[in-house]
């Protein structure tokens, strides 16, 4: 596939690039963020960067060893701060859900190892490979000496409690714990807030509405997501000044879906490329962010 940047004032988006030559890095006063959603136990070429955020969907379906899987990968790689949030498809990680509906998600064979499961997500592995695992909660990042912290917001999905169904959207009980609106510069949600690359195959629109309220009053700078694999890319939101909400006046959403799906993906093998996770039209979503040196007290 050709080149695909998408340039701002302040931001460069790199949705396509050469894997063996990703764009290089621009420089002291930018922070590179490397976003990605939805790797489902699969491996691929990351390029390289200051900060991975990945969105969820870390399995294929949450068994210990599909989680140690992923969590070796990614704790293997070179990123110095690295922060995920669970999917739909990570369910064995919210323990309470899973203890009292696992016949809905692994049907015959229960997983009982719930210490191990949750152990490998934030435990002292994780924490040497330099990854922070958010649920409904928040981490203060500094990319680089002197820059901006960061204050960075997850979220992941949660389960309907009919049989096998995941909610489409974050529950009314994680959209009311966000934090502050002046306290989140970045934020992370397995699913999409609802108009915002959220449409499916059959063209339903199945983002959150309650989250996009809520990032109306929030306002971050950049919103990554996933889960609606065909609905991969980039979208820039301006927002109206005045009113009582703060924060960012505008906010870069990223839908970083890394596993092929839907029409574009049938697009590419047609056109004789071989479509594979984490490859051509699915790649992990590079955002430069002008980031430059700050004064001690002004670091937010």
């Amino acid at each position: 596939m050709d080149p695909e940047t998408i340039r701002l004032p302040d931001v460069a988006i790199h949705l396509s690039y050469d894997a063996d030559a990703p764009p290089p890095h621009p420089g002291s006063e930018w922070t590179r963020f490397v976003c990605l959603s939805d790797t489902h136990g699969r491996s691929f070429a990351v390029p390289p960067g200051d900060v991975l955020l990945h969105t969820g969907d870390l399995t294929a379906s949450g068994r210990v060893s599909q989680i140690k899987k992923t969590m070796d990968w990614i704790a293997g790689l070179a990123h110095p701060v690295k922060i995920l949030i669970a999917g739909n498809h990570d369910l064995t990680l919210d323990t309470a859900w899973y203890e009292k509906n696992w016949e809905n998600f692994h049907w015959a064979q229960k997983e009982v190892c719930w210490l191990h499961r949750t152990e490998l997500v934030v435990g002292a592995d994780a924490r040497r490979g330099r990854v922070a695992y958010l649920d409904n909660s928040s981490i203060e990042i500094r990319a680089k000496e002197n820059g901006r912290v960061w204050k960075v917001y997850g979220i992941p999905t949660y389960s309907a409690p009919s049989r096998r169904t995941r909610t489409f959207c974050e529950s009314r009980r994680a959209c009311a714990l966000s934090p502050p609106a002046l306290t989140c510069v970045a934020r992370l949600t397995h699913g999409p807030p609802h108009g915002v690359l959220d449409a499916t195959i059959g063209g339903a629109h199945v983002g959150c509405a309650d989250l996009a309220g809520r990032l109306h009053a929030v306002r971050p700078r950049l919103h990554v997501f996933g889960h609606i694999h065909e609905a991969r890319g980039v979208e820039v939101r301006d927002w109206p000044h005045g009113g009582d909400t703060v924060g960012s006046q505008r906010t870069l959403h990223v839908n970083a879906a890394t596993s092929p799906l839907g029409p574009k993906a049938g697009a590419l093998r047609k056109r004789g490329l071989s479509v594979g996770a984490g490859g051509p039209g699915w790649q992990p979503i590079i955002v430069d962010v002008f980031d430059p040196a700050v004064e001690k007290g002004d670091s937010k």
